[in-house]
């Protein structure tokens, strides 16, 4: 065989060398086999190496605990969706967005600061309203539906405007904008007449 014949083949098996390689069951993905799987079989190793941070998705929180079928239903590992709902019911039904890490953490479903977190809507928590129960406002609380929740005052607030006496506020003809006469940041329903008489 000639020299050249020889380069030429050497060549043409290097670069074709991927030709020989069994394609993974896993996708496009840049991990190799034996970070996971024994050398041996197709096991997975005890002391499986991959780490899942490389993929853009790092596990955090209750993610770390879940096992690996959970989010990946099939070998095929590269294109799993990583939105929140692809793998979690939206209990809200798209009424808050698709970013359920504005309220929720990875560590749980439950909100140990939703004041805080209310701040940030457009009806933020001050006065009583930070000390009332959600469900006072939010009356599809159980079912997990906010939207529609009335952010005037008269929204929540008819029937005590209806009922007021001293003085009646229909008869007298008030605003049913009750934060023009009452604090909204006051724990009871003084005015801020009987504030600006008492500052």
């Amino acid at each position: 065989m000639s020299r050249t014949l020889y380069v030429l083949l050497v060549f043409a098996f290097t670069i074709n060398q991927d030709s020989f390689a069994q394609d993974s069951p896993h996708g496009d993905i840049h991990i190799l086999c034996q970070a996971c799987h024994t050398t041996d079989s197709w096991q997975m190793r005890r002391d499986a190496s991959f780490n899942h941070s490389q993929t853009g998705f790092p596990l955090e929180g209750q993610h770390r605990s879940v096992d690996c079928v959970t989010c990946h239903t099939d070998l095929k590992f590269s294109g799993t969706n990583a939105r929140c709902t692809s793998c979690h019911t939206d209990v809200h039904k798209a009424e808050l967005g698709n970013n359920c890490t504005r309220c929720h953490s990875m560590q749980s479903w439950k909100i140990a600061d939703m004041i805080q977190k209310h701040q940030q809507t457009r009806f933020p928590l001050v006065g009583k309203h930070a000390a009332v129960d959600c469900q006072s406002c939010h009356t599809g609380f159980t079912s997990n539906q906010y939207l529609g929740t009335p952010t005037t005052c008269i929204g929540c607030h008819r029937n005590d405007y209806l009922t007021a006496t001293n003085p009646g506020h229909g008869a007298a003809g008030f605003s049913t904008n009750c934060a023009q006469c009452h604090l909204v940041s006051s724990l009871t329903w003084q005015s801020s007449f009987d504030h600006n008489l008492t500052a």
